[in-house]
């Protein structure tokens, strides 16, 4: 990701409010509402040399979570707001249920159901979002 030292200034970079996951949602919608311009390069790819994580970790999707209800309690009304949570929610049980009939023949499945149990049976563990001081909840 690439900003313009002036939009980041004048954004006051990252909301600290998110402690990871969400983040540069948030980012370019505050660039988008100051009048700056946000772009995708389509060919462009990125790697982690070190640290990239479990992909199906199921603490990694219970934060990817967090910051996705933080973004959505931060910009859109309550109403709207509970509608994208419940659908988010209804999209993990859909994986859940699907990963479930699949594990018995994939292991990979068998890690997915894992992680999106955690998240859809126990939606209170993310659909807060991250407390209000920022970063993560114990």
């Amino acid at each position: 990701m690439l900003i313009a030292r002036d939009a980041w200034q004048a954004l006051g970079g990252f909301d600290p409010r998110f402690f990871l996951y969400a983040e540069e949602l948030d980012l370019c919608r505050r660039a988008a509402a100051g009048g700056w311009r946000t772009g995708l390069v389509p060919g462009a790819r990125i790697f982690h040399d070190v640290g990239s994580g479990a992909p199906r970790s199921p603490a990694r999707l219970v934060l990817q979570m967090r910051g996705i209800a933080t973004y959505y309690r931060k910009h859109l009304n309550v109403l709207e707001a509970r509608l994208c949570l419940l659908l988010h929610w209804l999209g993990c049980i859909e994986r859940l249920a699907v990963a479930g009939l699949r594990a018995p023949f994939d292991r990979r499945q068998a890690m997915a159901a894992r992680a999106f149990a955690r998240v859809a049976l126990c939606p209170q563990r993310w659909v807060g979002g991250y407390p209000a001081s920022g970063g993560r909840a114990p």
